[in-house]
C-alpha cells in the first residue's frame, strides 16, 4: 500500500497538464533562436580570426562577442513548453487549477503520455561544444 501511494505521488509530480490543449504528460524544452544563425556566427568568427592580417583585430573581437552572446542566449534561454501545442501553459496535475480543468473536462489522468522525457541539461553544453568544434574544423578547412 505504501509503495503504491509513493509511486502515485511520484507520477503526479512528473505529470503536467496543458491549460490550453489539455495534454497530460511531460514538458518539452524549446530552445530559442536558430542553429543556422549560431553556426554562421561561429564560422564568421573563425574565418575572421584566422584572417586577422586581412581584416584587423576588431572584426574577430566583435564576432566573438556576438557568437558567445548568441550561444549563451540559446543555451540559457530555453522554455518548457507543451509538446502538443507549443504553449508555455503547462501546470502540475496536482494543482487546484489543474484539478478543476480535469474535473470539468472529464480528462482521464491515468492515460497520460510519457513518451517525451526530460533531457538532461548536460546535452545543451555538449551541443555547444560540438558547434564550436565543427566551426573550428570548417574554418581550418576553408583556410588551407
Amino acid at each position: 500500500m505504501t509503495l503504491v501511494l509513493t509511486l502515485s505521488i511520484i507520477n503526479n509530480i512528473m505529470k503536467k497538464l496543458c491549460a490550453d490543449c489539455y495534454y497530460i504528460g511531460s514538458e518539452k524544452n524549446k530552445t530559442p533562436g536558430n542553429i543556422v544563425v549560431e553556426l554562421f556566427l561561429w564560422a564568421a568568427f573563425f574565418v575572421s580570426f584566422f584572417a586577422i592580417l586581412a581584416f584587423g583585430i576588431l572584426p574577430p573581437i566583435v564576432l566573438f562577442i556576438l557568437s558567445i552572446g548568441y550561444s549563451l542566449h540559446r543555451v540559457a534561454g530555453g522554455k518548457k513548453v507543451c509538446p502538443n501545442c507549443k504553449h508555455t501553459s503547462m501546470i502540475p496535475t496536482d494543482s487546484l487549477r489543474a484539478k478543476e480543468i480535469i474535473e470539468s473536462k472529464g480528462i482521464n489522468v491515468c492515460e497520460a503520455d510519457y513518451s517525451d522525457s526530460k533531457a538532461p541539461q548536460i546535452f545543451k553544453y555538449v551541443r555547444l561544444g560540438l558547434i564550436i568544434l565543427v566551426c573550428t574544423v570548417l574554418a581550418i578547412w576553408v583556410l588551407t
